[in-house]
């Protein structure tokens, strides 16, 4: 059974010809644990697109991004129920991750536990620091020990915004 709470709304400006988003979707969090001020996401874009060659039986293909995930499916009941499941993923400590960090195609969320930016990726430790200049010059350091990147600049930093789930980079 879904957790999530989504209502659409047109954009008013969106033309049809697939550059922008055709809705944008609020979703509440509450039923994910999230308390405070952030408990609403309020401009989640989300794509249309038709397609020239249906597969099946889908012809339409909705999409979204959350945290720079792509999600698709044939209409809009069906990506609610997949990013319900990714919203239960997302969603640790009762909140919405603060940043993402990217190596190549993979990313990891770091979450603000207390006054410290806390993240770990499978197999790893968990790394903590108070700013994430300093998270990242940790994770960095550590991914080229272990031979995961080359350079340091292969780390990618984002900011989730908790306003449309959309990553923006952080100059670090």
């Amino acid at each position: 059974m879904s957790d999530l709470k989504i209502a659409y709304r047109k954009n008013p400006v969106y033309t049809g010809n697939g550059t922008g988003p055709r809705f944008f979707a609020t979703i509440d969090l509450r039923p994910y644990g999230v308390k405070g001020e952030m408990t609403e996401v309020t401009e989640l874009p989300v794509f249309f697109k038709r397609l020239e060659k249906p597969i099946g039986p889908v012809r339409d293909v909705y999409s979204v991004y959350p945290a720079g995930l792509p999600v698709e499916r044939g209409n809009l009941h069906a990506l609610q129920s997949i990013l319900d499941g990714y919203l239960k993923v997302l969603i640790r400590f009762d909140q919405l991750p603060e940043y993402v960090f990217r190596v190549g195609t993979t990313a990891w969320p770091i979450y603000k536990l207390g006054n410290e930016l806390v993240t770990r990726y499978p197999g790893g430790p968990v790394f903590k620091a108070l700013t994430i200049q300093d998270l990242r010059k940790w994770l960095a350091n550590h991914f080229k020990e272990t031979g995961r990147v080359e350079d340091a600049g292969d780390l990618e930093v984002f900011s989730l915004s908790s306003a449309d789930l959309q990553l923006y980079p952080v100059a670090v």
